[in-house]
């Protein structure tokens, strides 16, 4: 994971007058990045929501997903939990055992994932490349030059580890 001295470092930059803007920049590019790849960073639990009459739901968040738990609420909106024989969890698609129960307002699934193990060197590569991009470029517009698009480096890097479910 990018912490403040590897970003200081990238950017080269040894003040720490700007540390909570360099911090703001941090997490930006690790929710970028986690966006782009639907990979956590570092492992955590999230939820899904996903409507009840779906026959398989992809859950677009790895790496290693663990179901914790699916929820929603009956007929009464009491919340019932969905016992874990009712479901499985194959390469990322969540499927029911035979059908989801009727659930109004859908079903809830809260799904530990993300890297223990350090996260991939591209990756960090990809996070370091967008805060160097958003510390030099503070506009979203620059007047007075001519514009060129460049290759977006950190889409490369990010690309391998895309989550793509067929």
């Amino acid at each position: 994971m990018v912490d403040i001295a590897l970003a200081k470092q990238h950017l080269e930059y040894d003040d720490t007058d700007r540390d909570a803007l360099i911090g703001q920049y941090i997490a930006a590019a690790a929710a970028w990045v986690e966006g782009y790849t639907g990979l956590l960073l570092t492992r955590r639990a999230v939820t899904r929501r996903f409507a009840s009459a779906a026959a398989y739901v992809d859950l677009h968040v790895g790496p290693a997903p663990v179901i914790d738990s699916i929820t929603y609420q009956d007929s009464d909106l009491v919340e019932t939990t969905i016992a874990d024989t009712e479901y499985t969890l194959v390469d990322g698609r969540l499927y029911p055992a035979s059908a989801w129960p009727y659930a109004r307002y859908g079903l809830v699934a809260t799904i530990t994932a993300g890297f223990e193990d350090g996260v991939p060197a591209d990756l960090i590569s990809a996070q370091l490349l967008l805060i160097g991009h958003m510390f030099a470029n503070r506009e979203t517009v620059i007047t007075g030059t001519i514009a060129t698009a460049l290759p977006l480096g950190v889409e490369a890097l990010c690309q391998p580890h895309r989550l793509v479910l067929v």
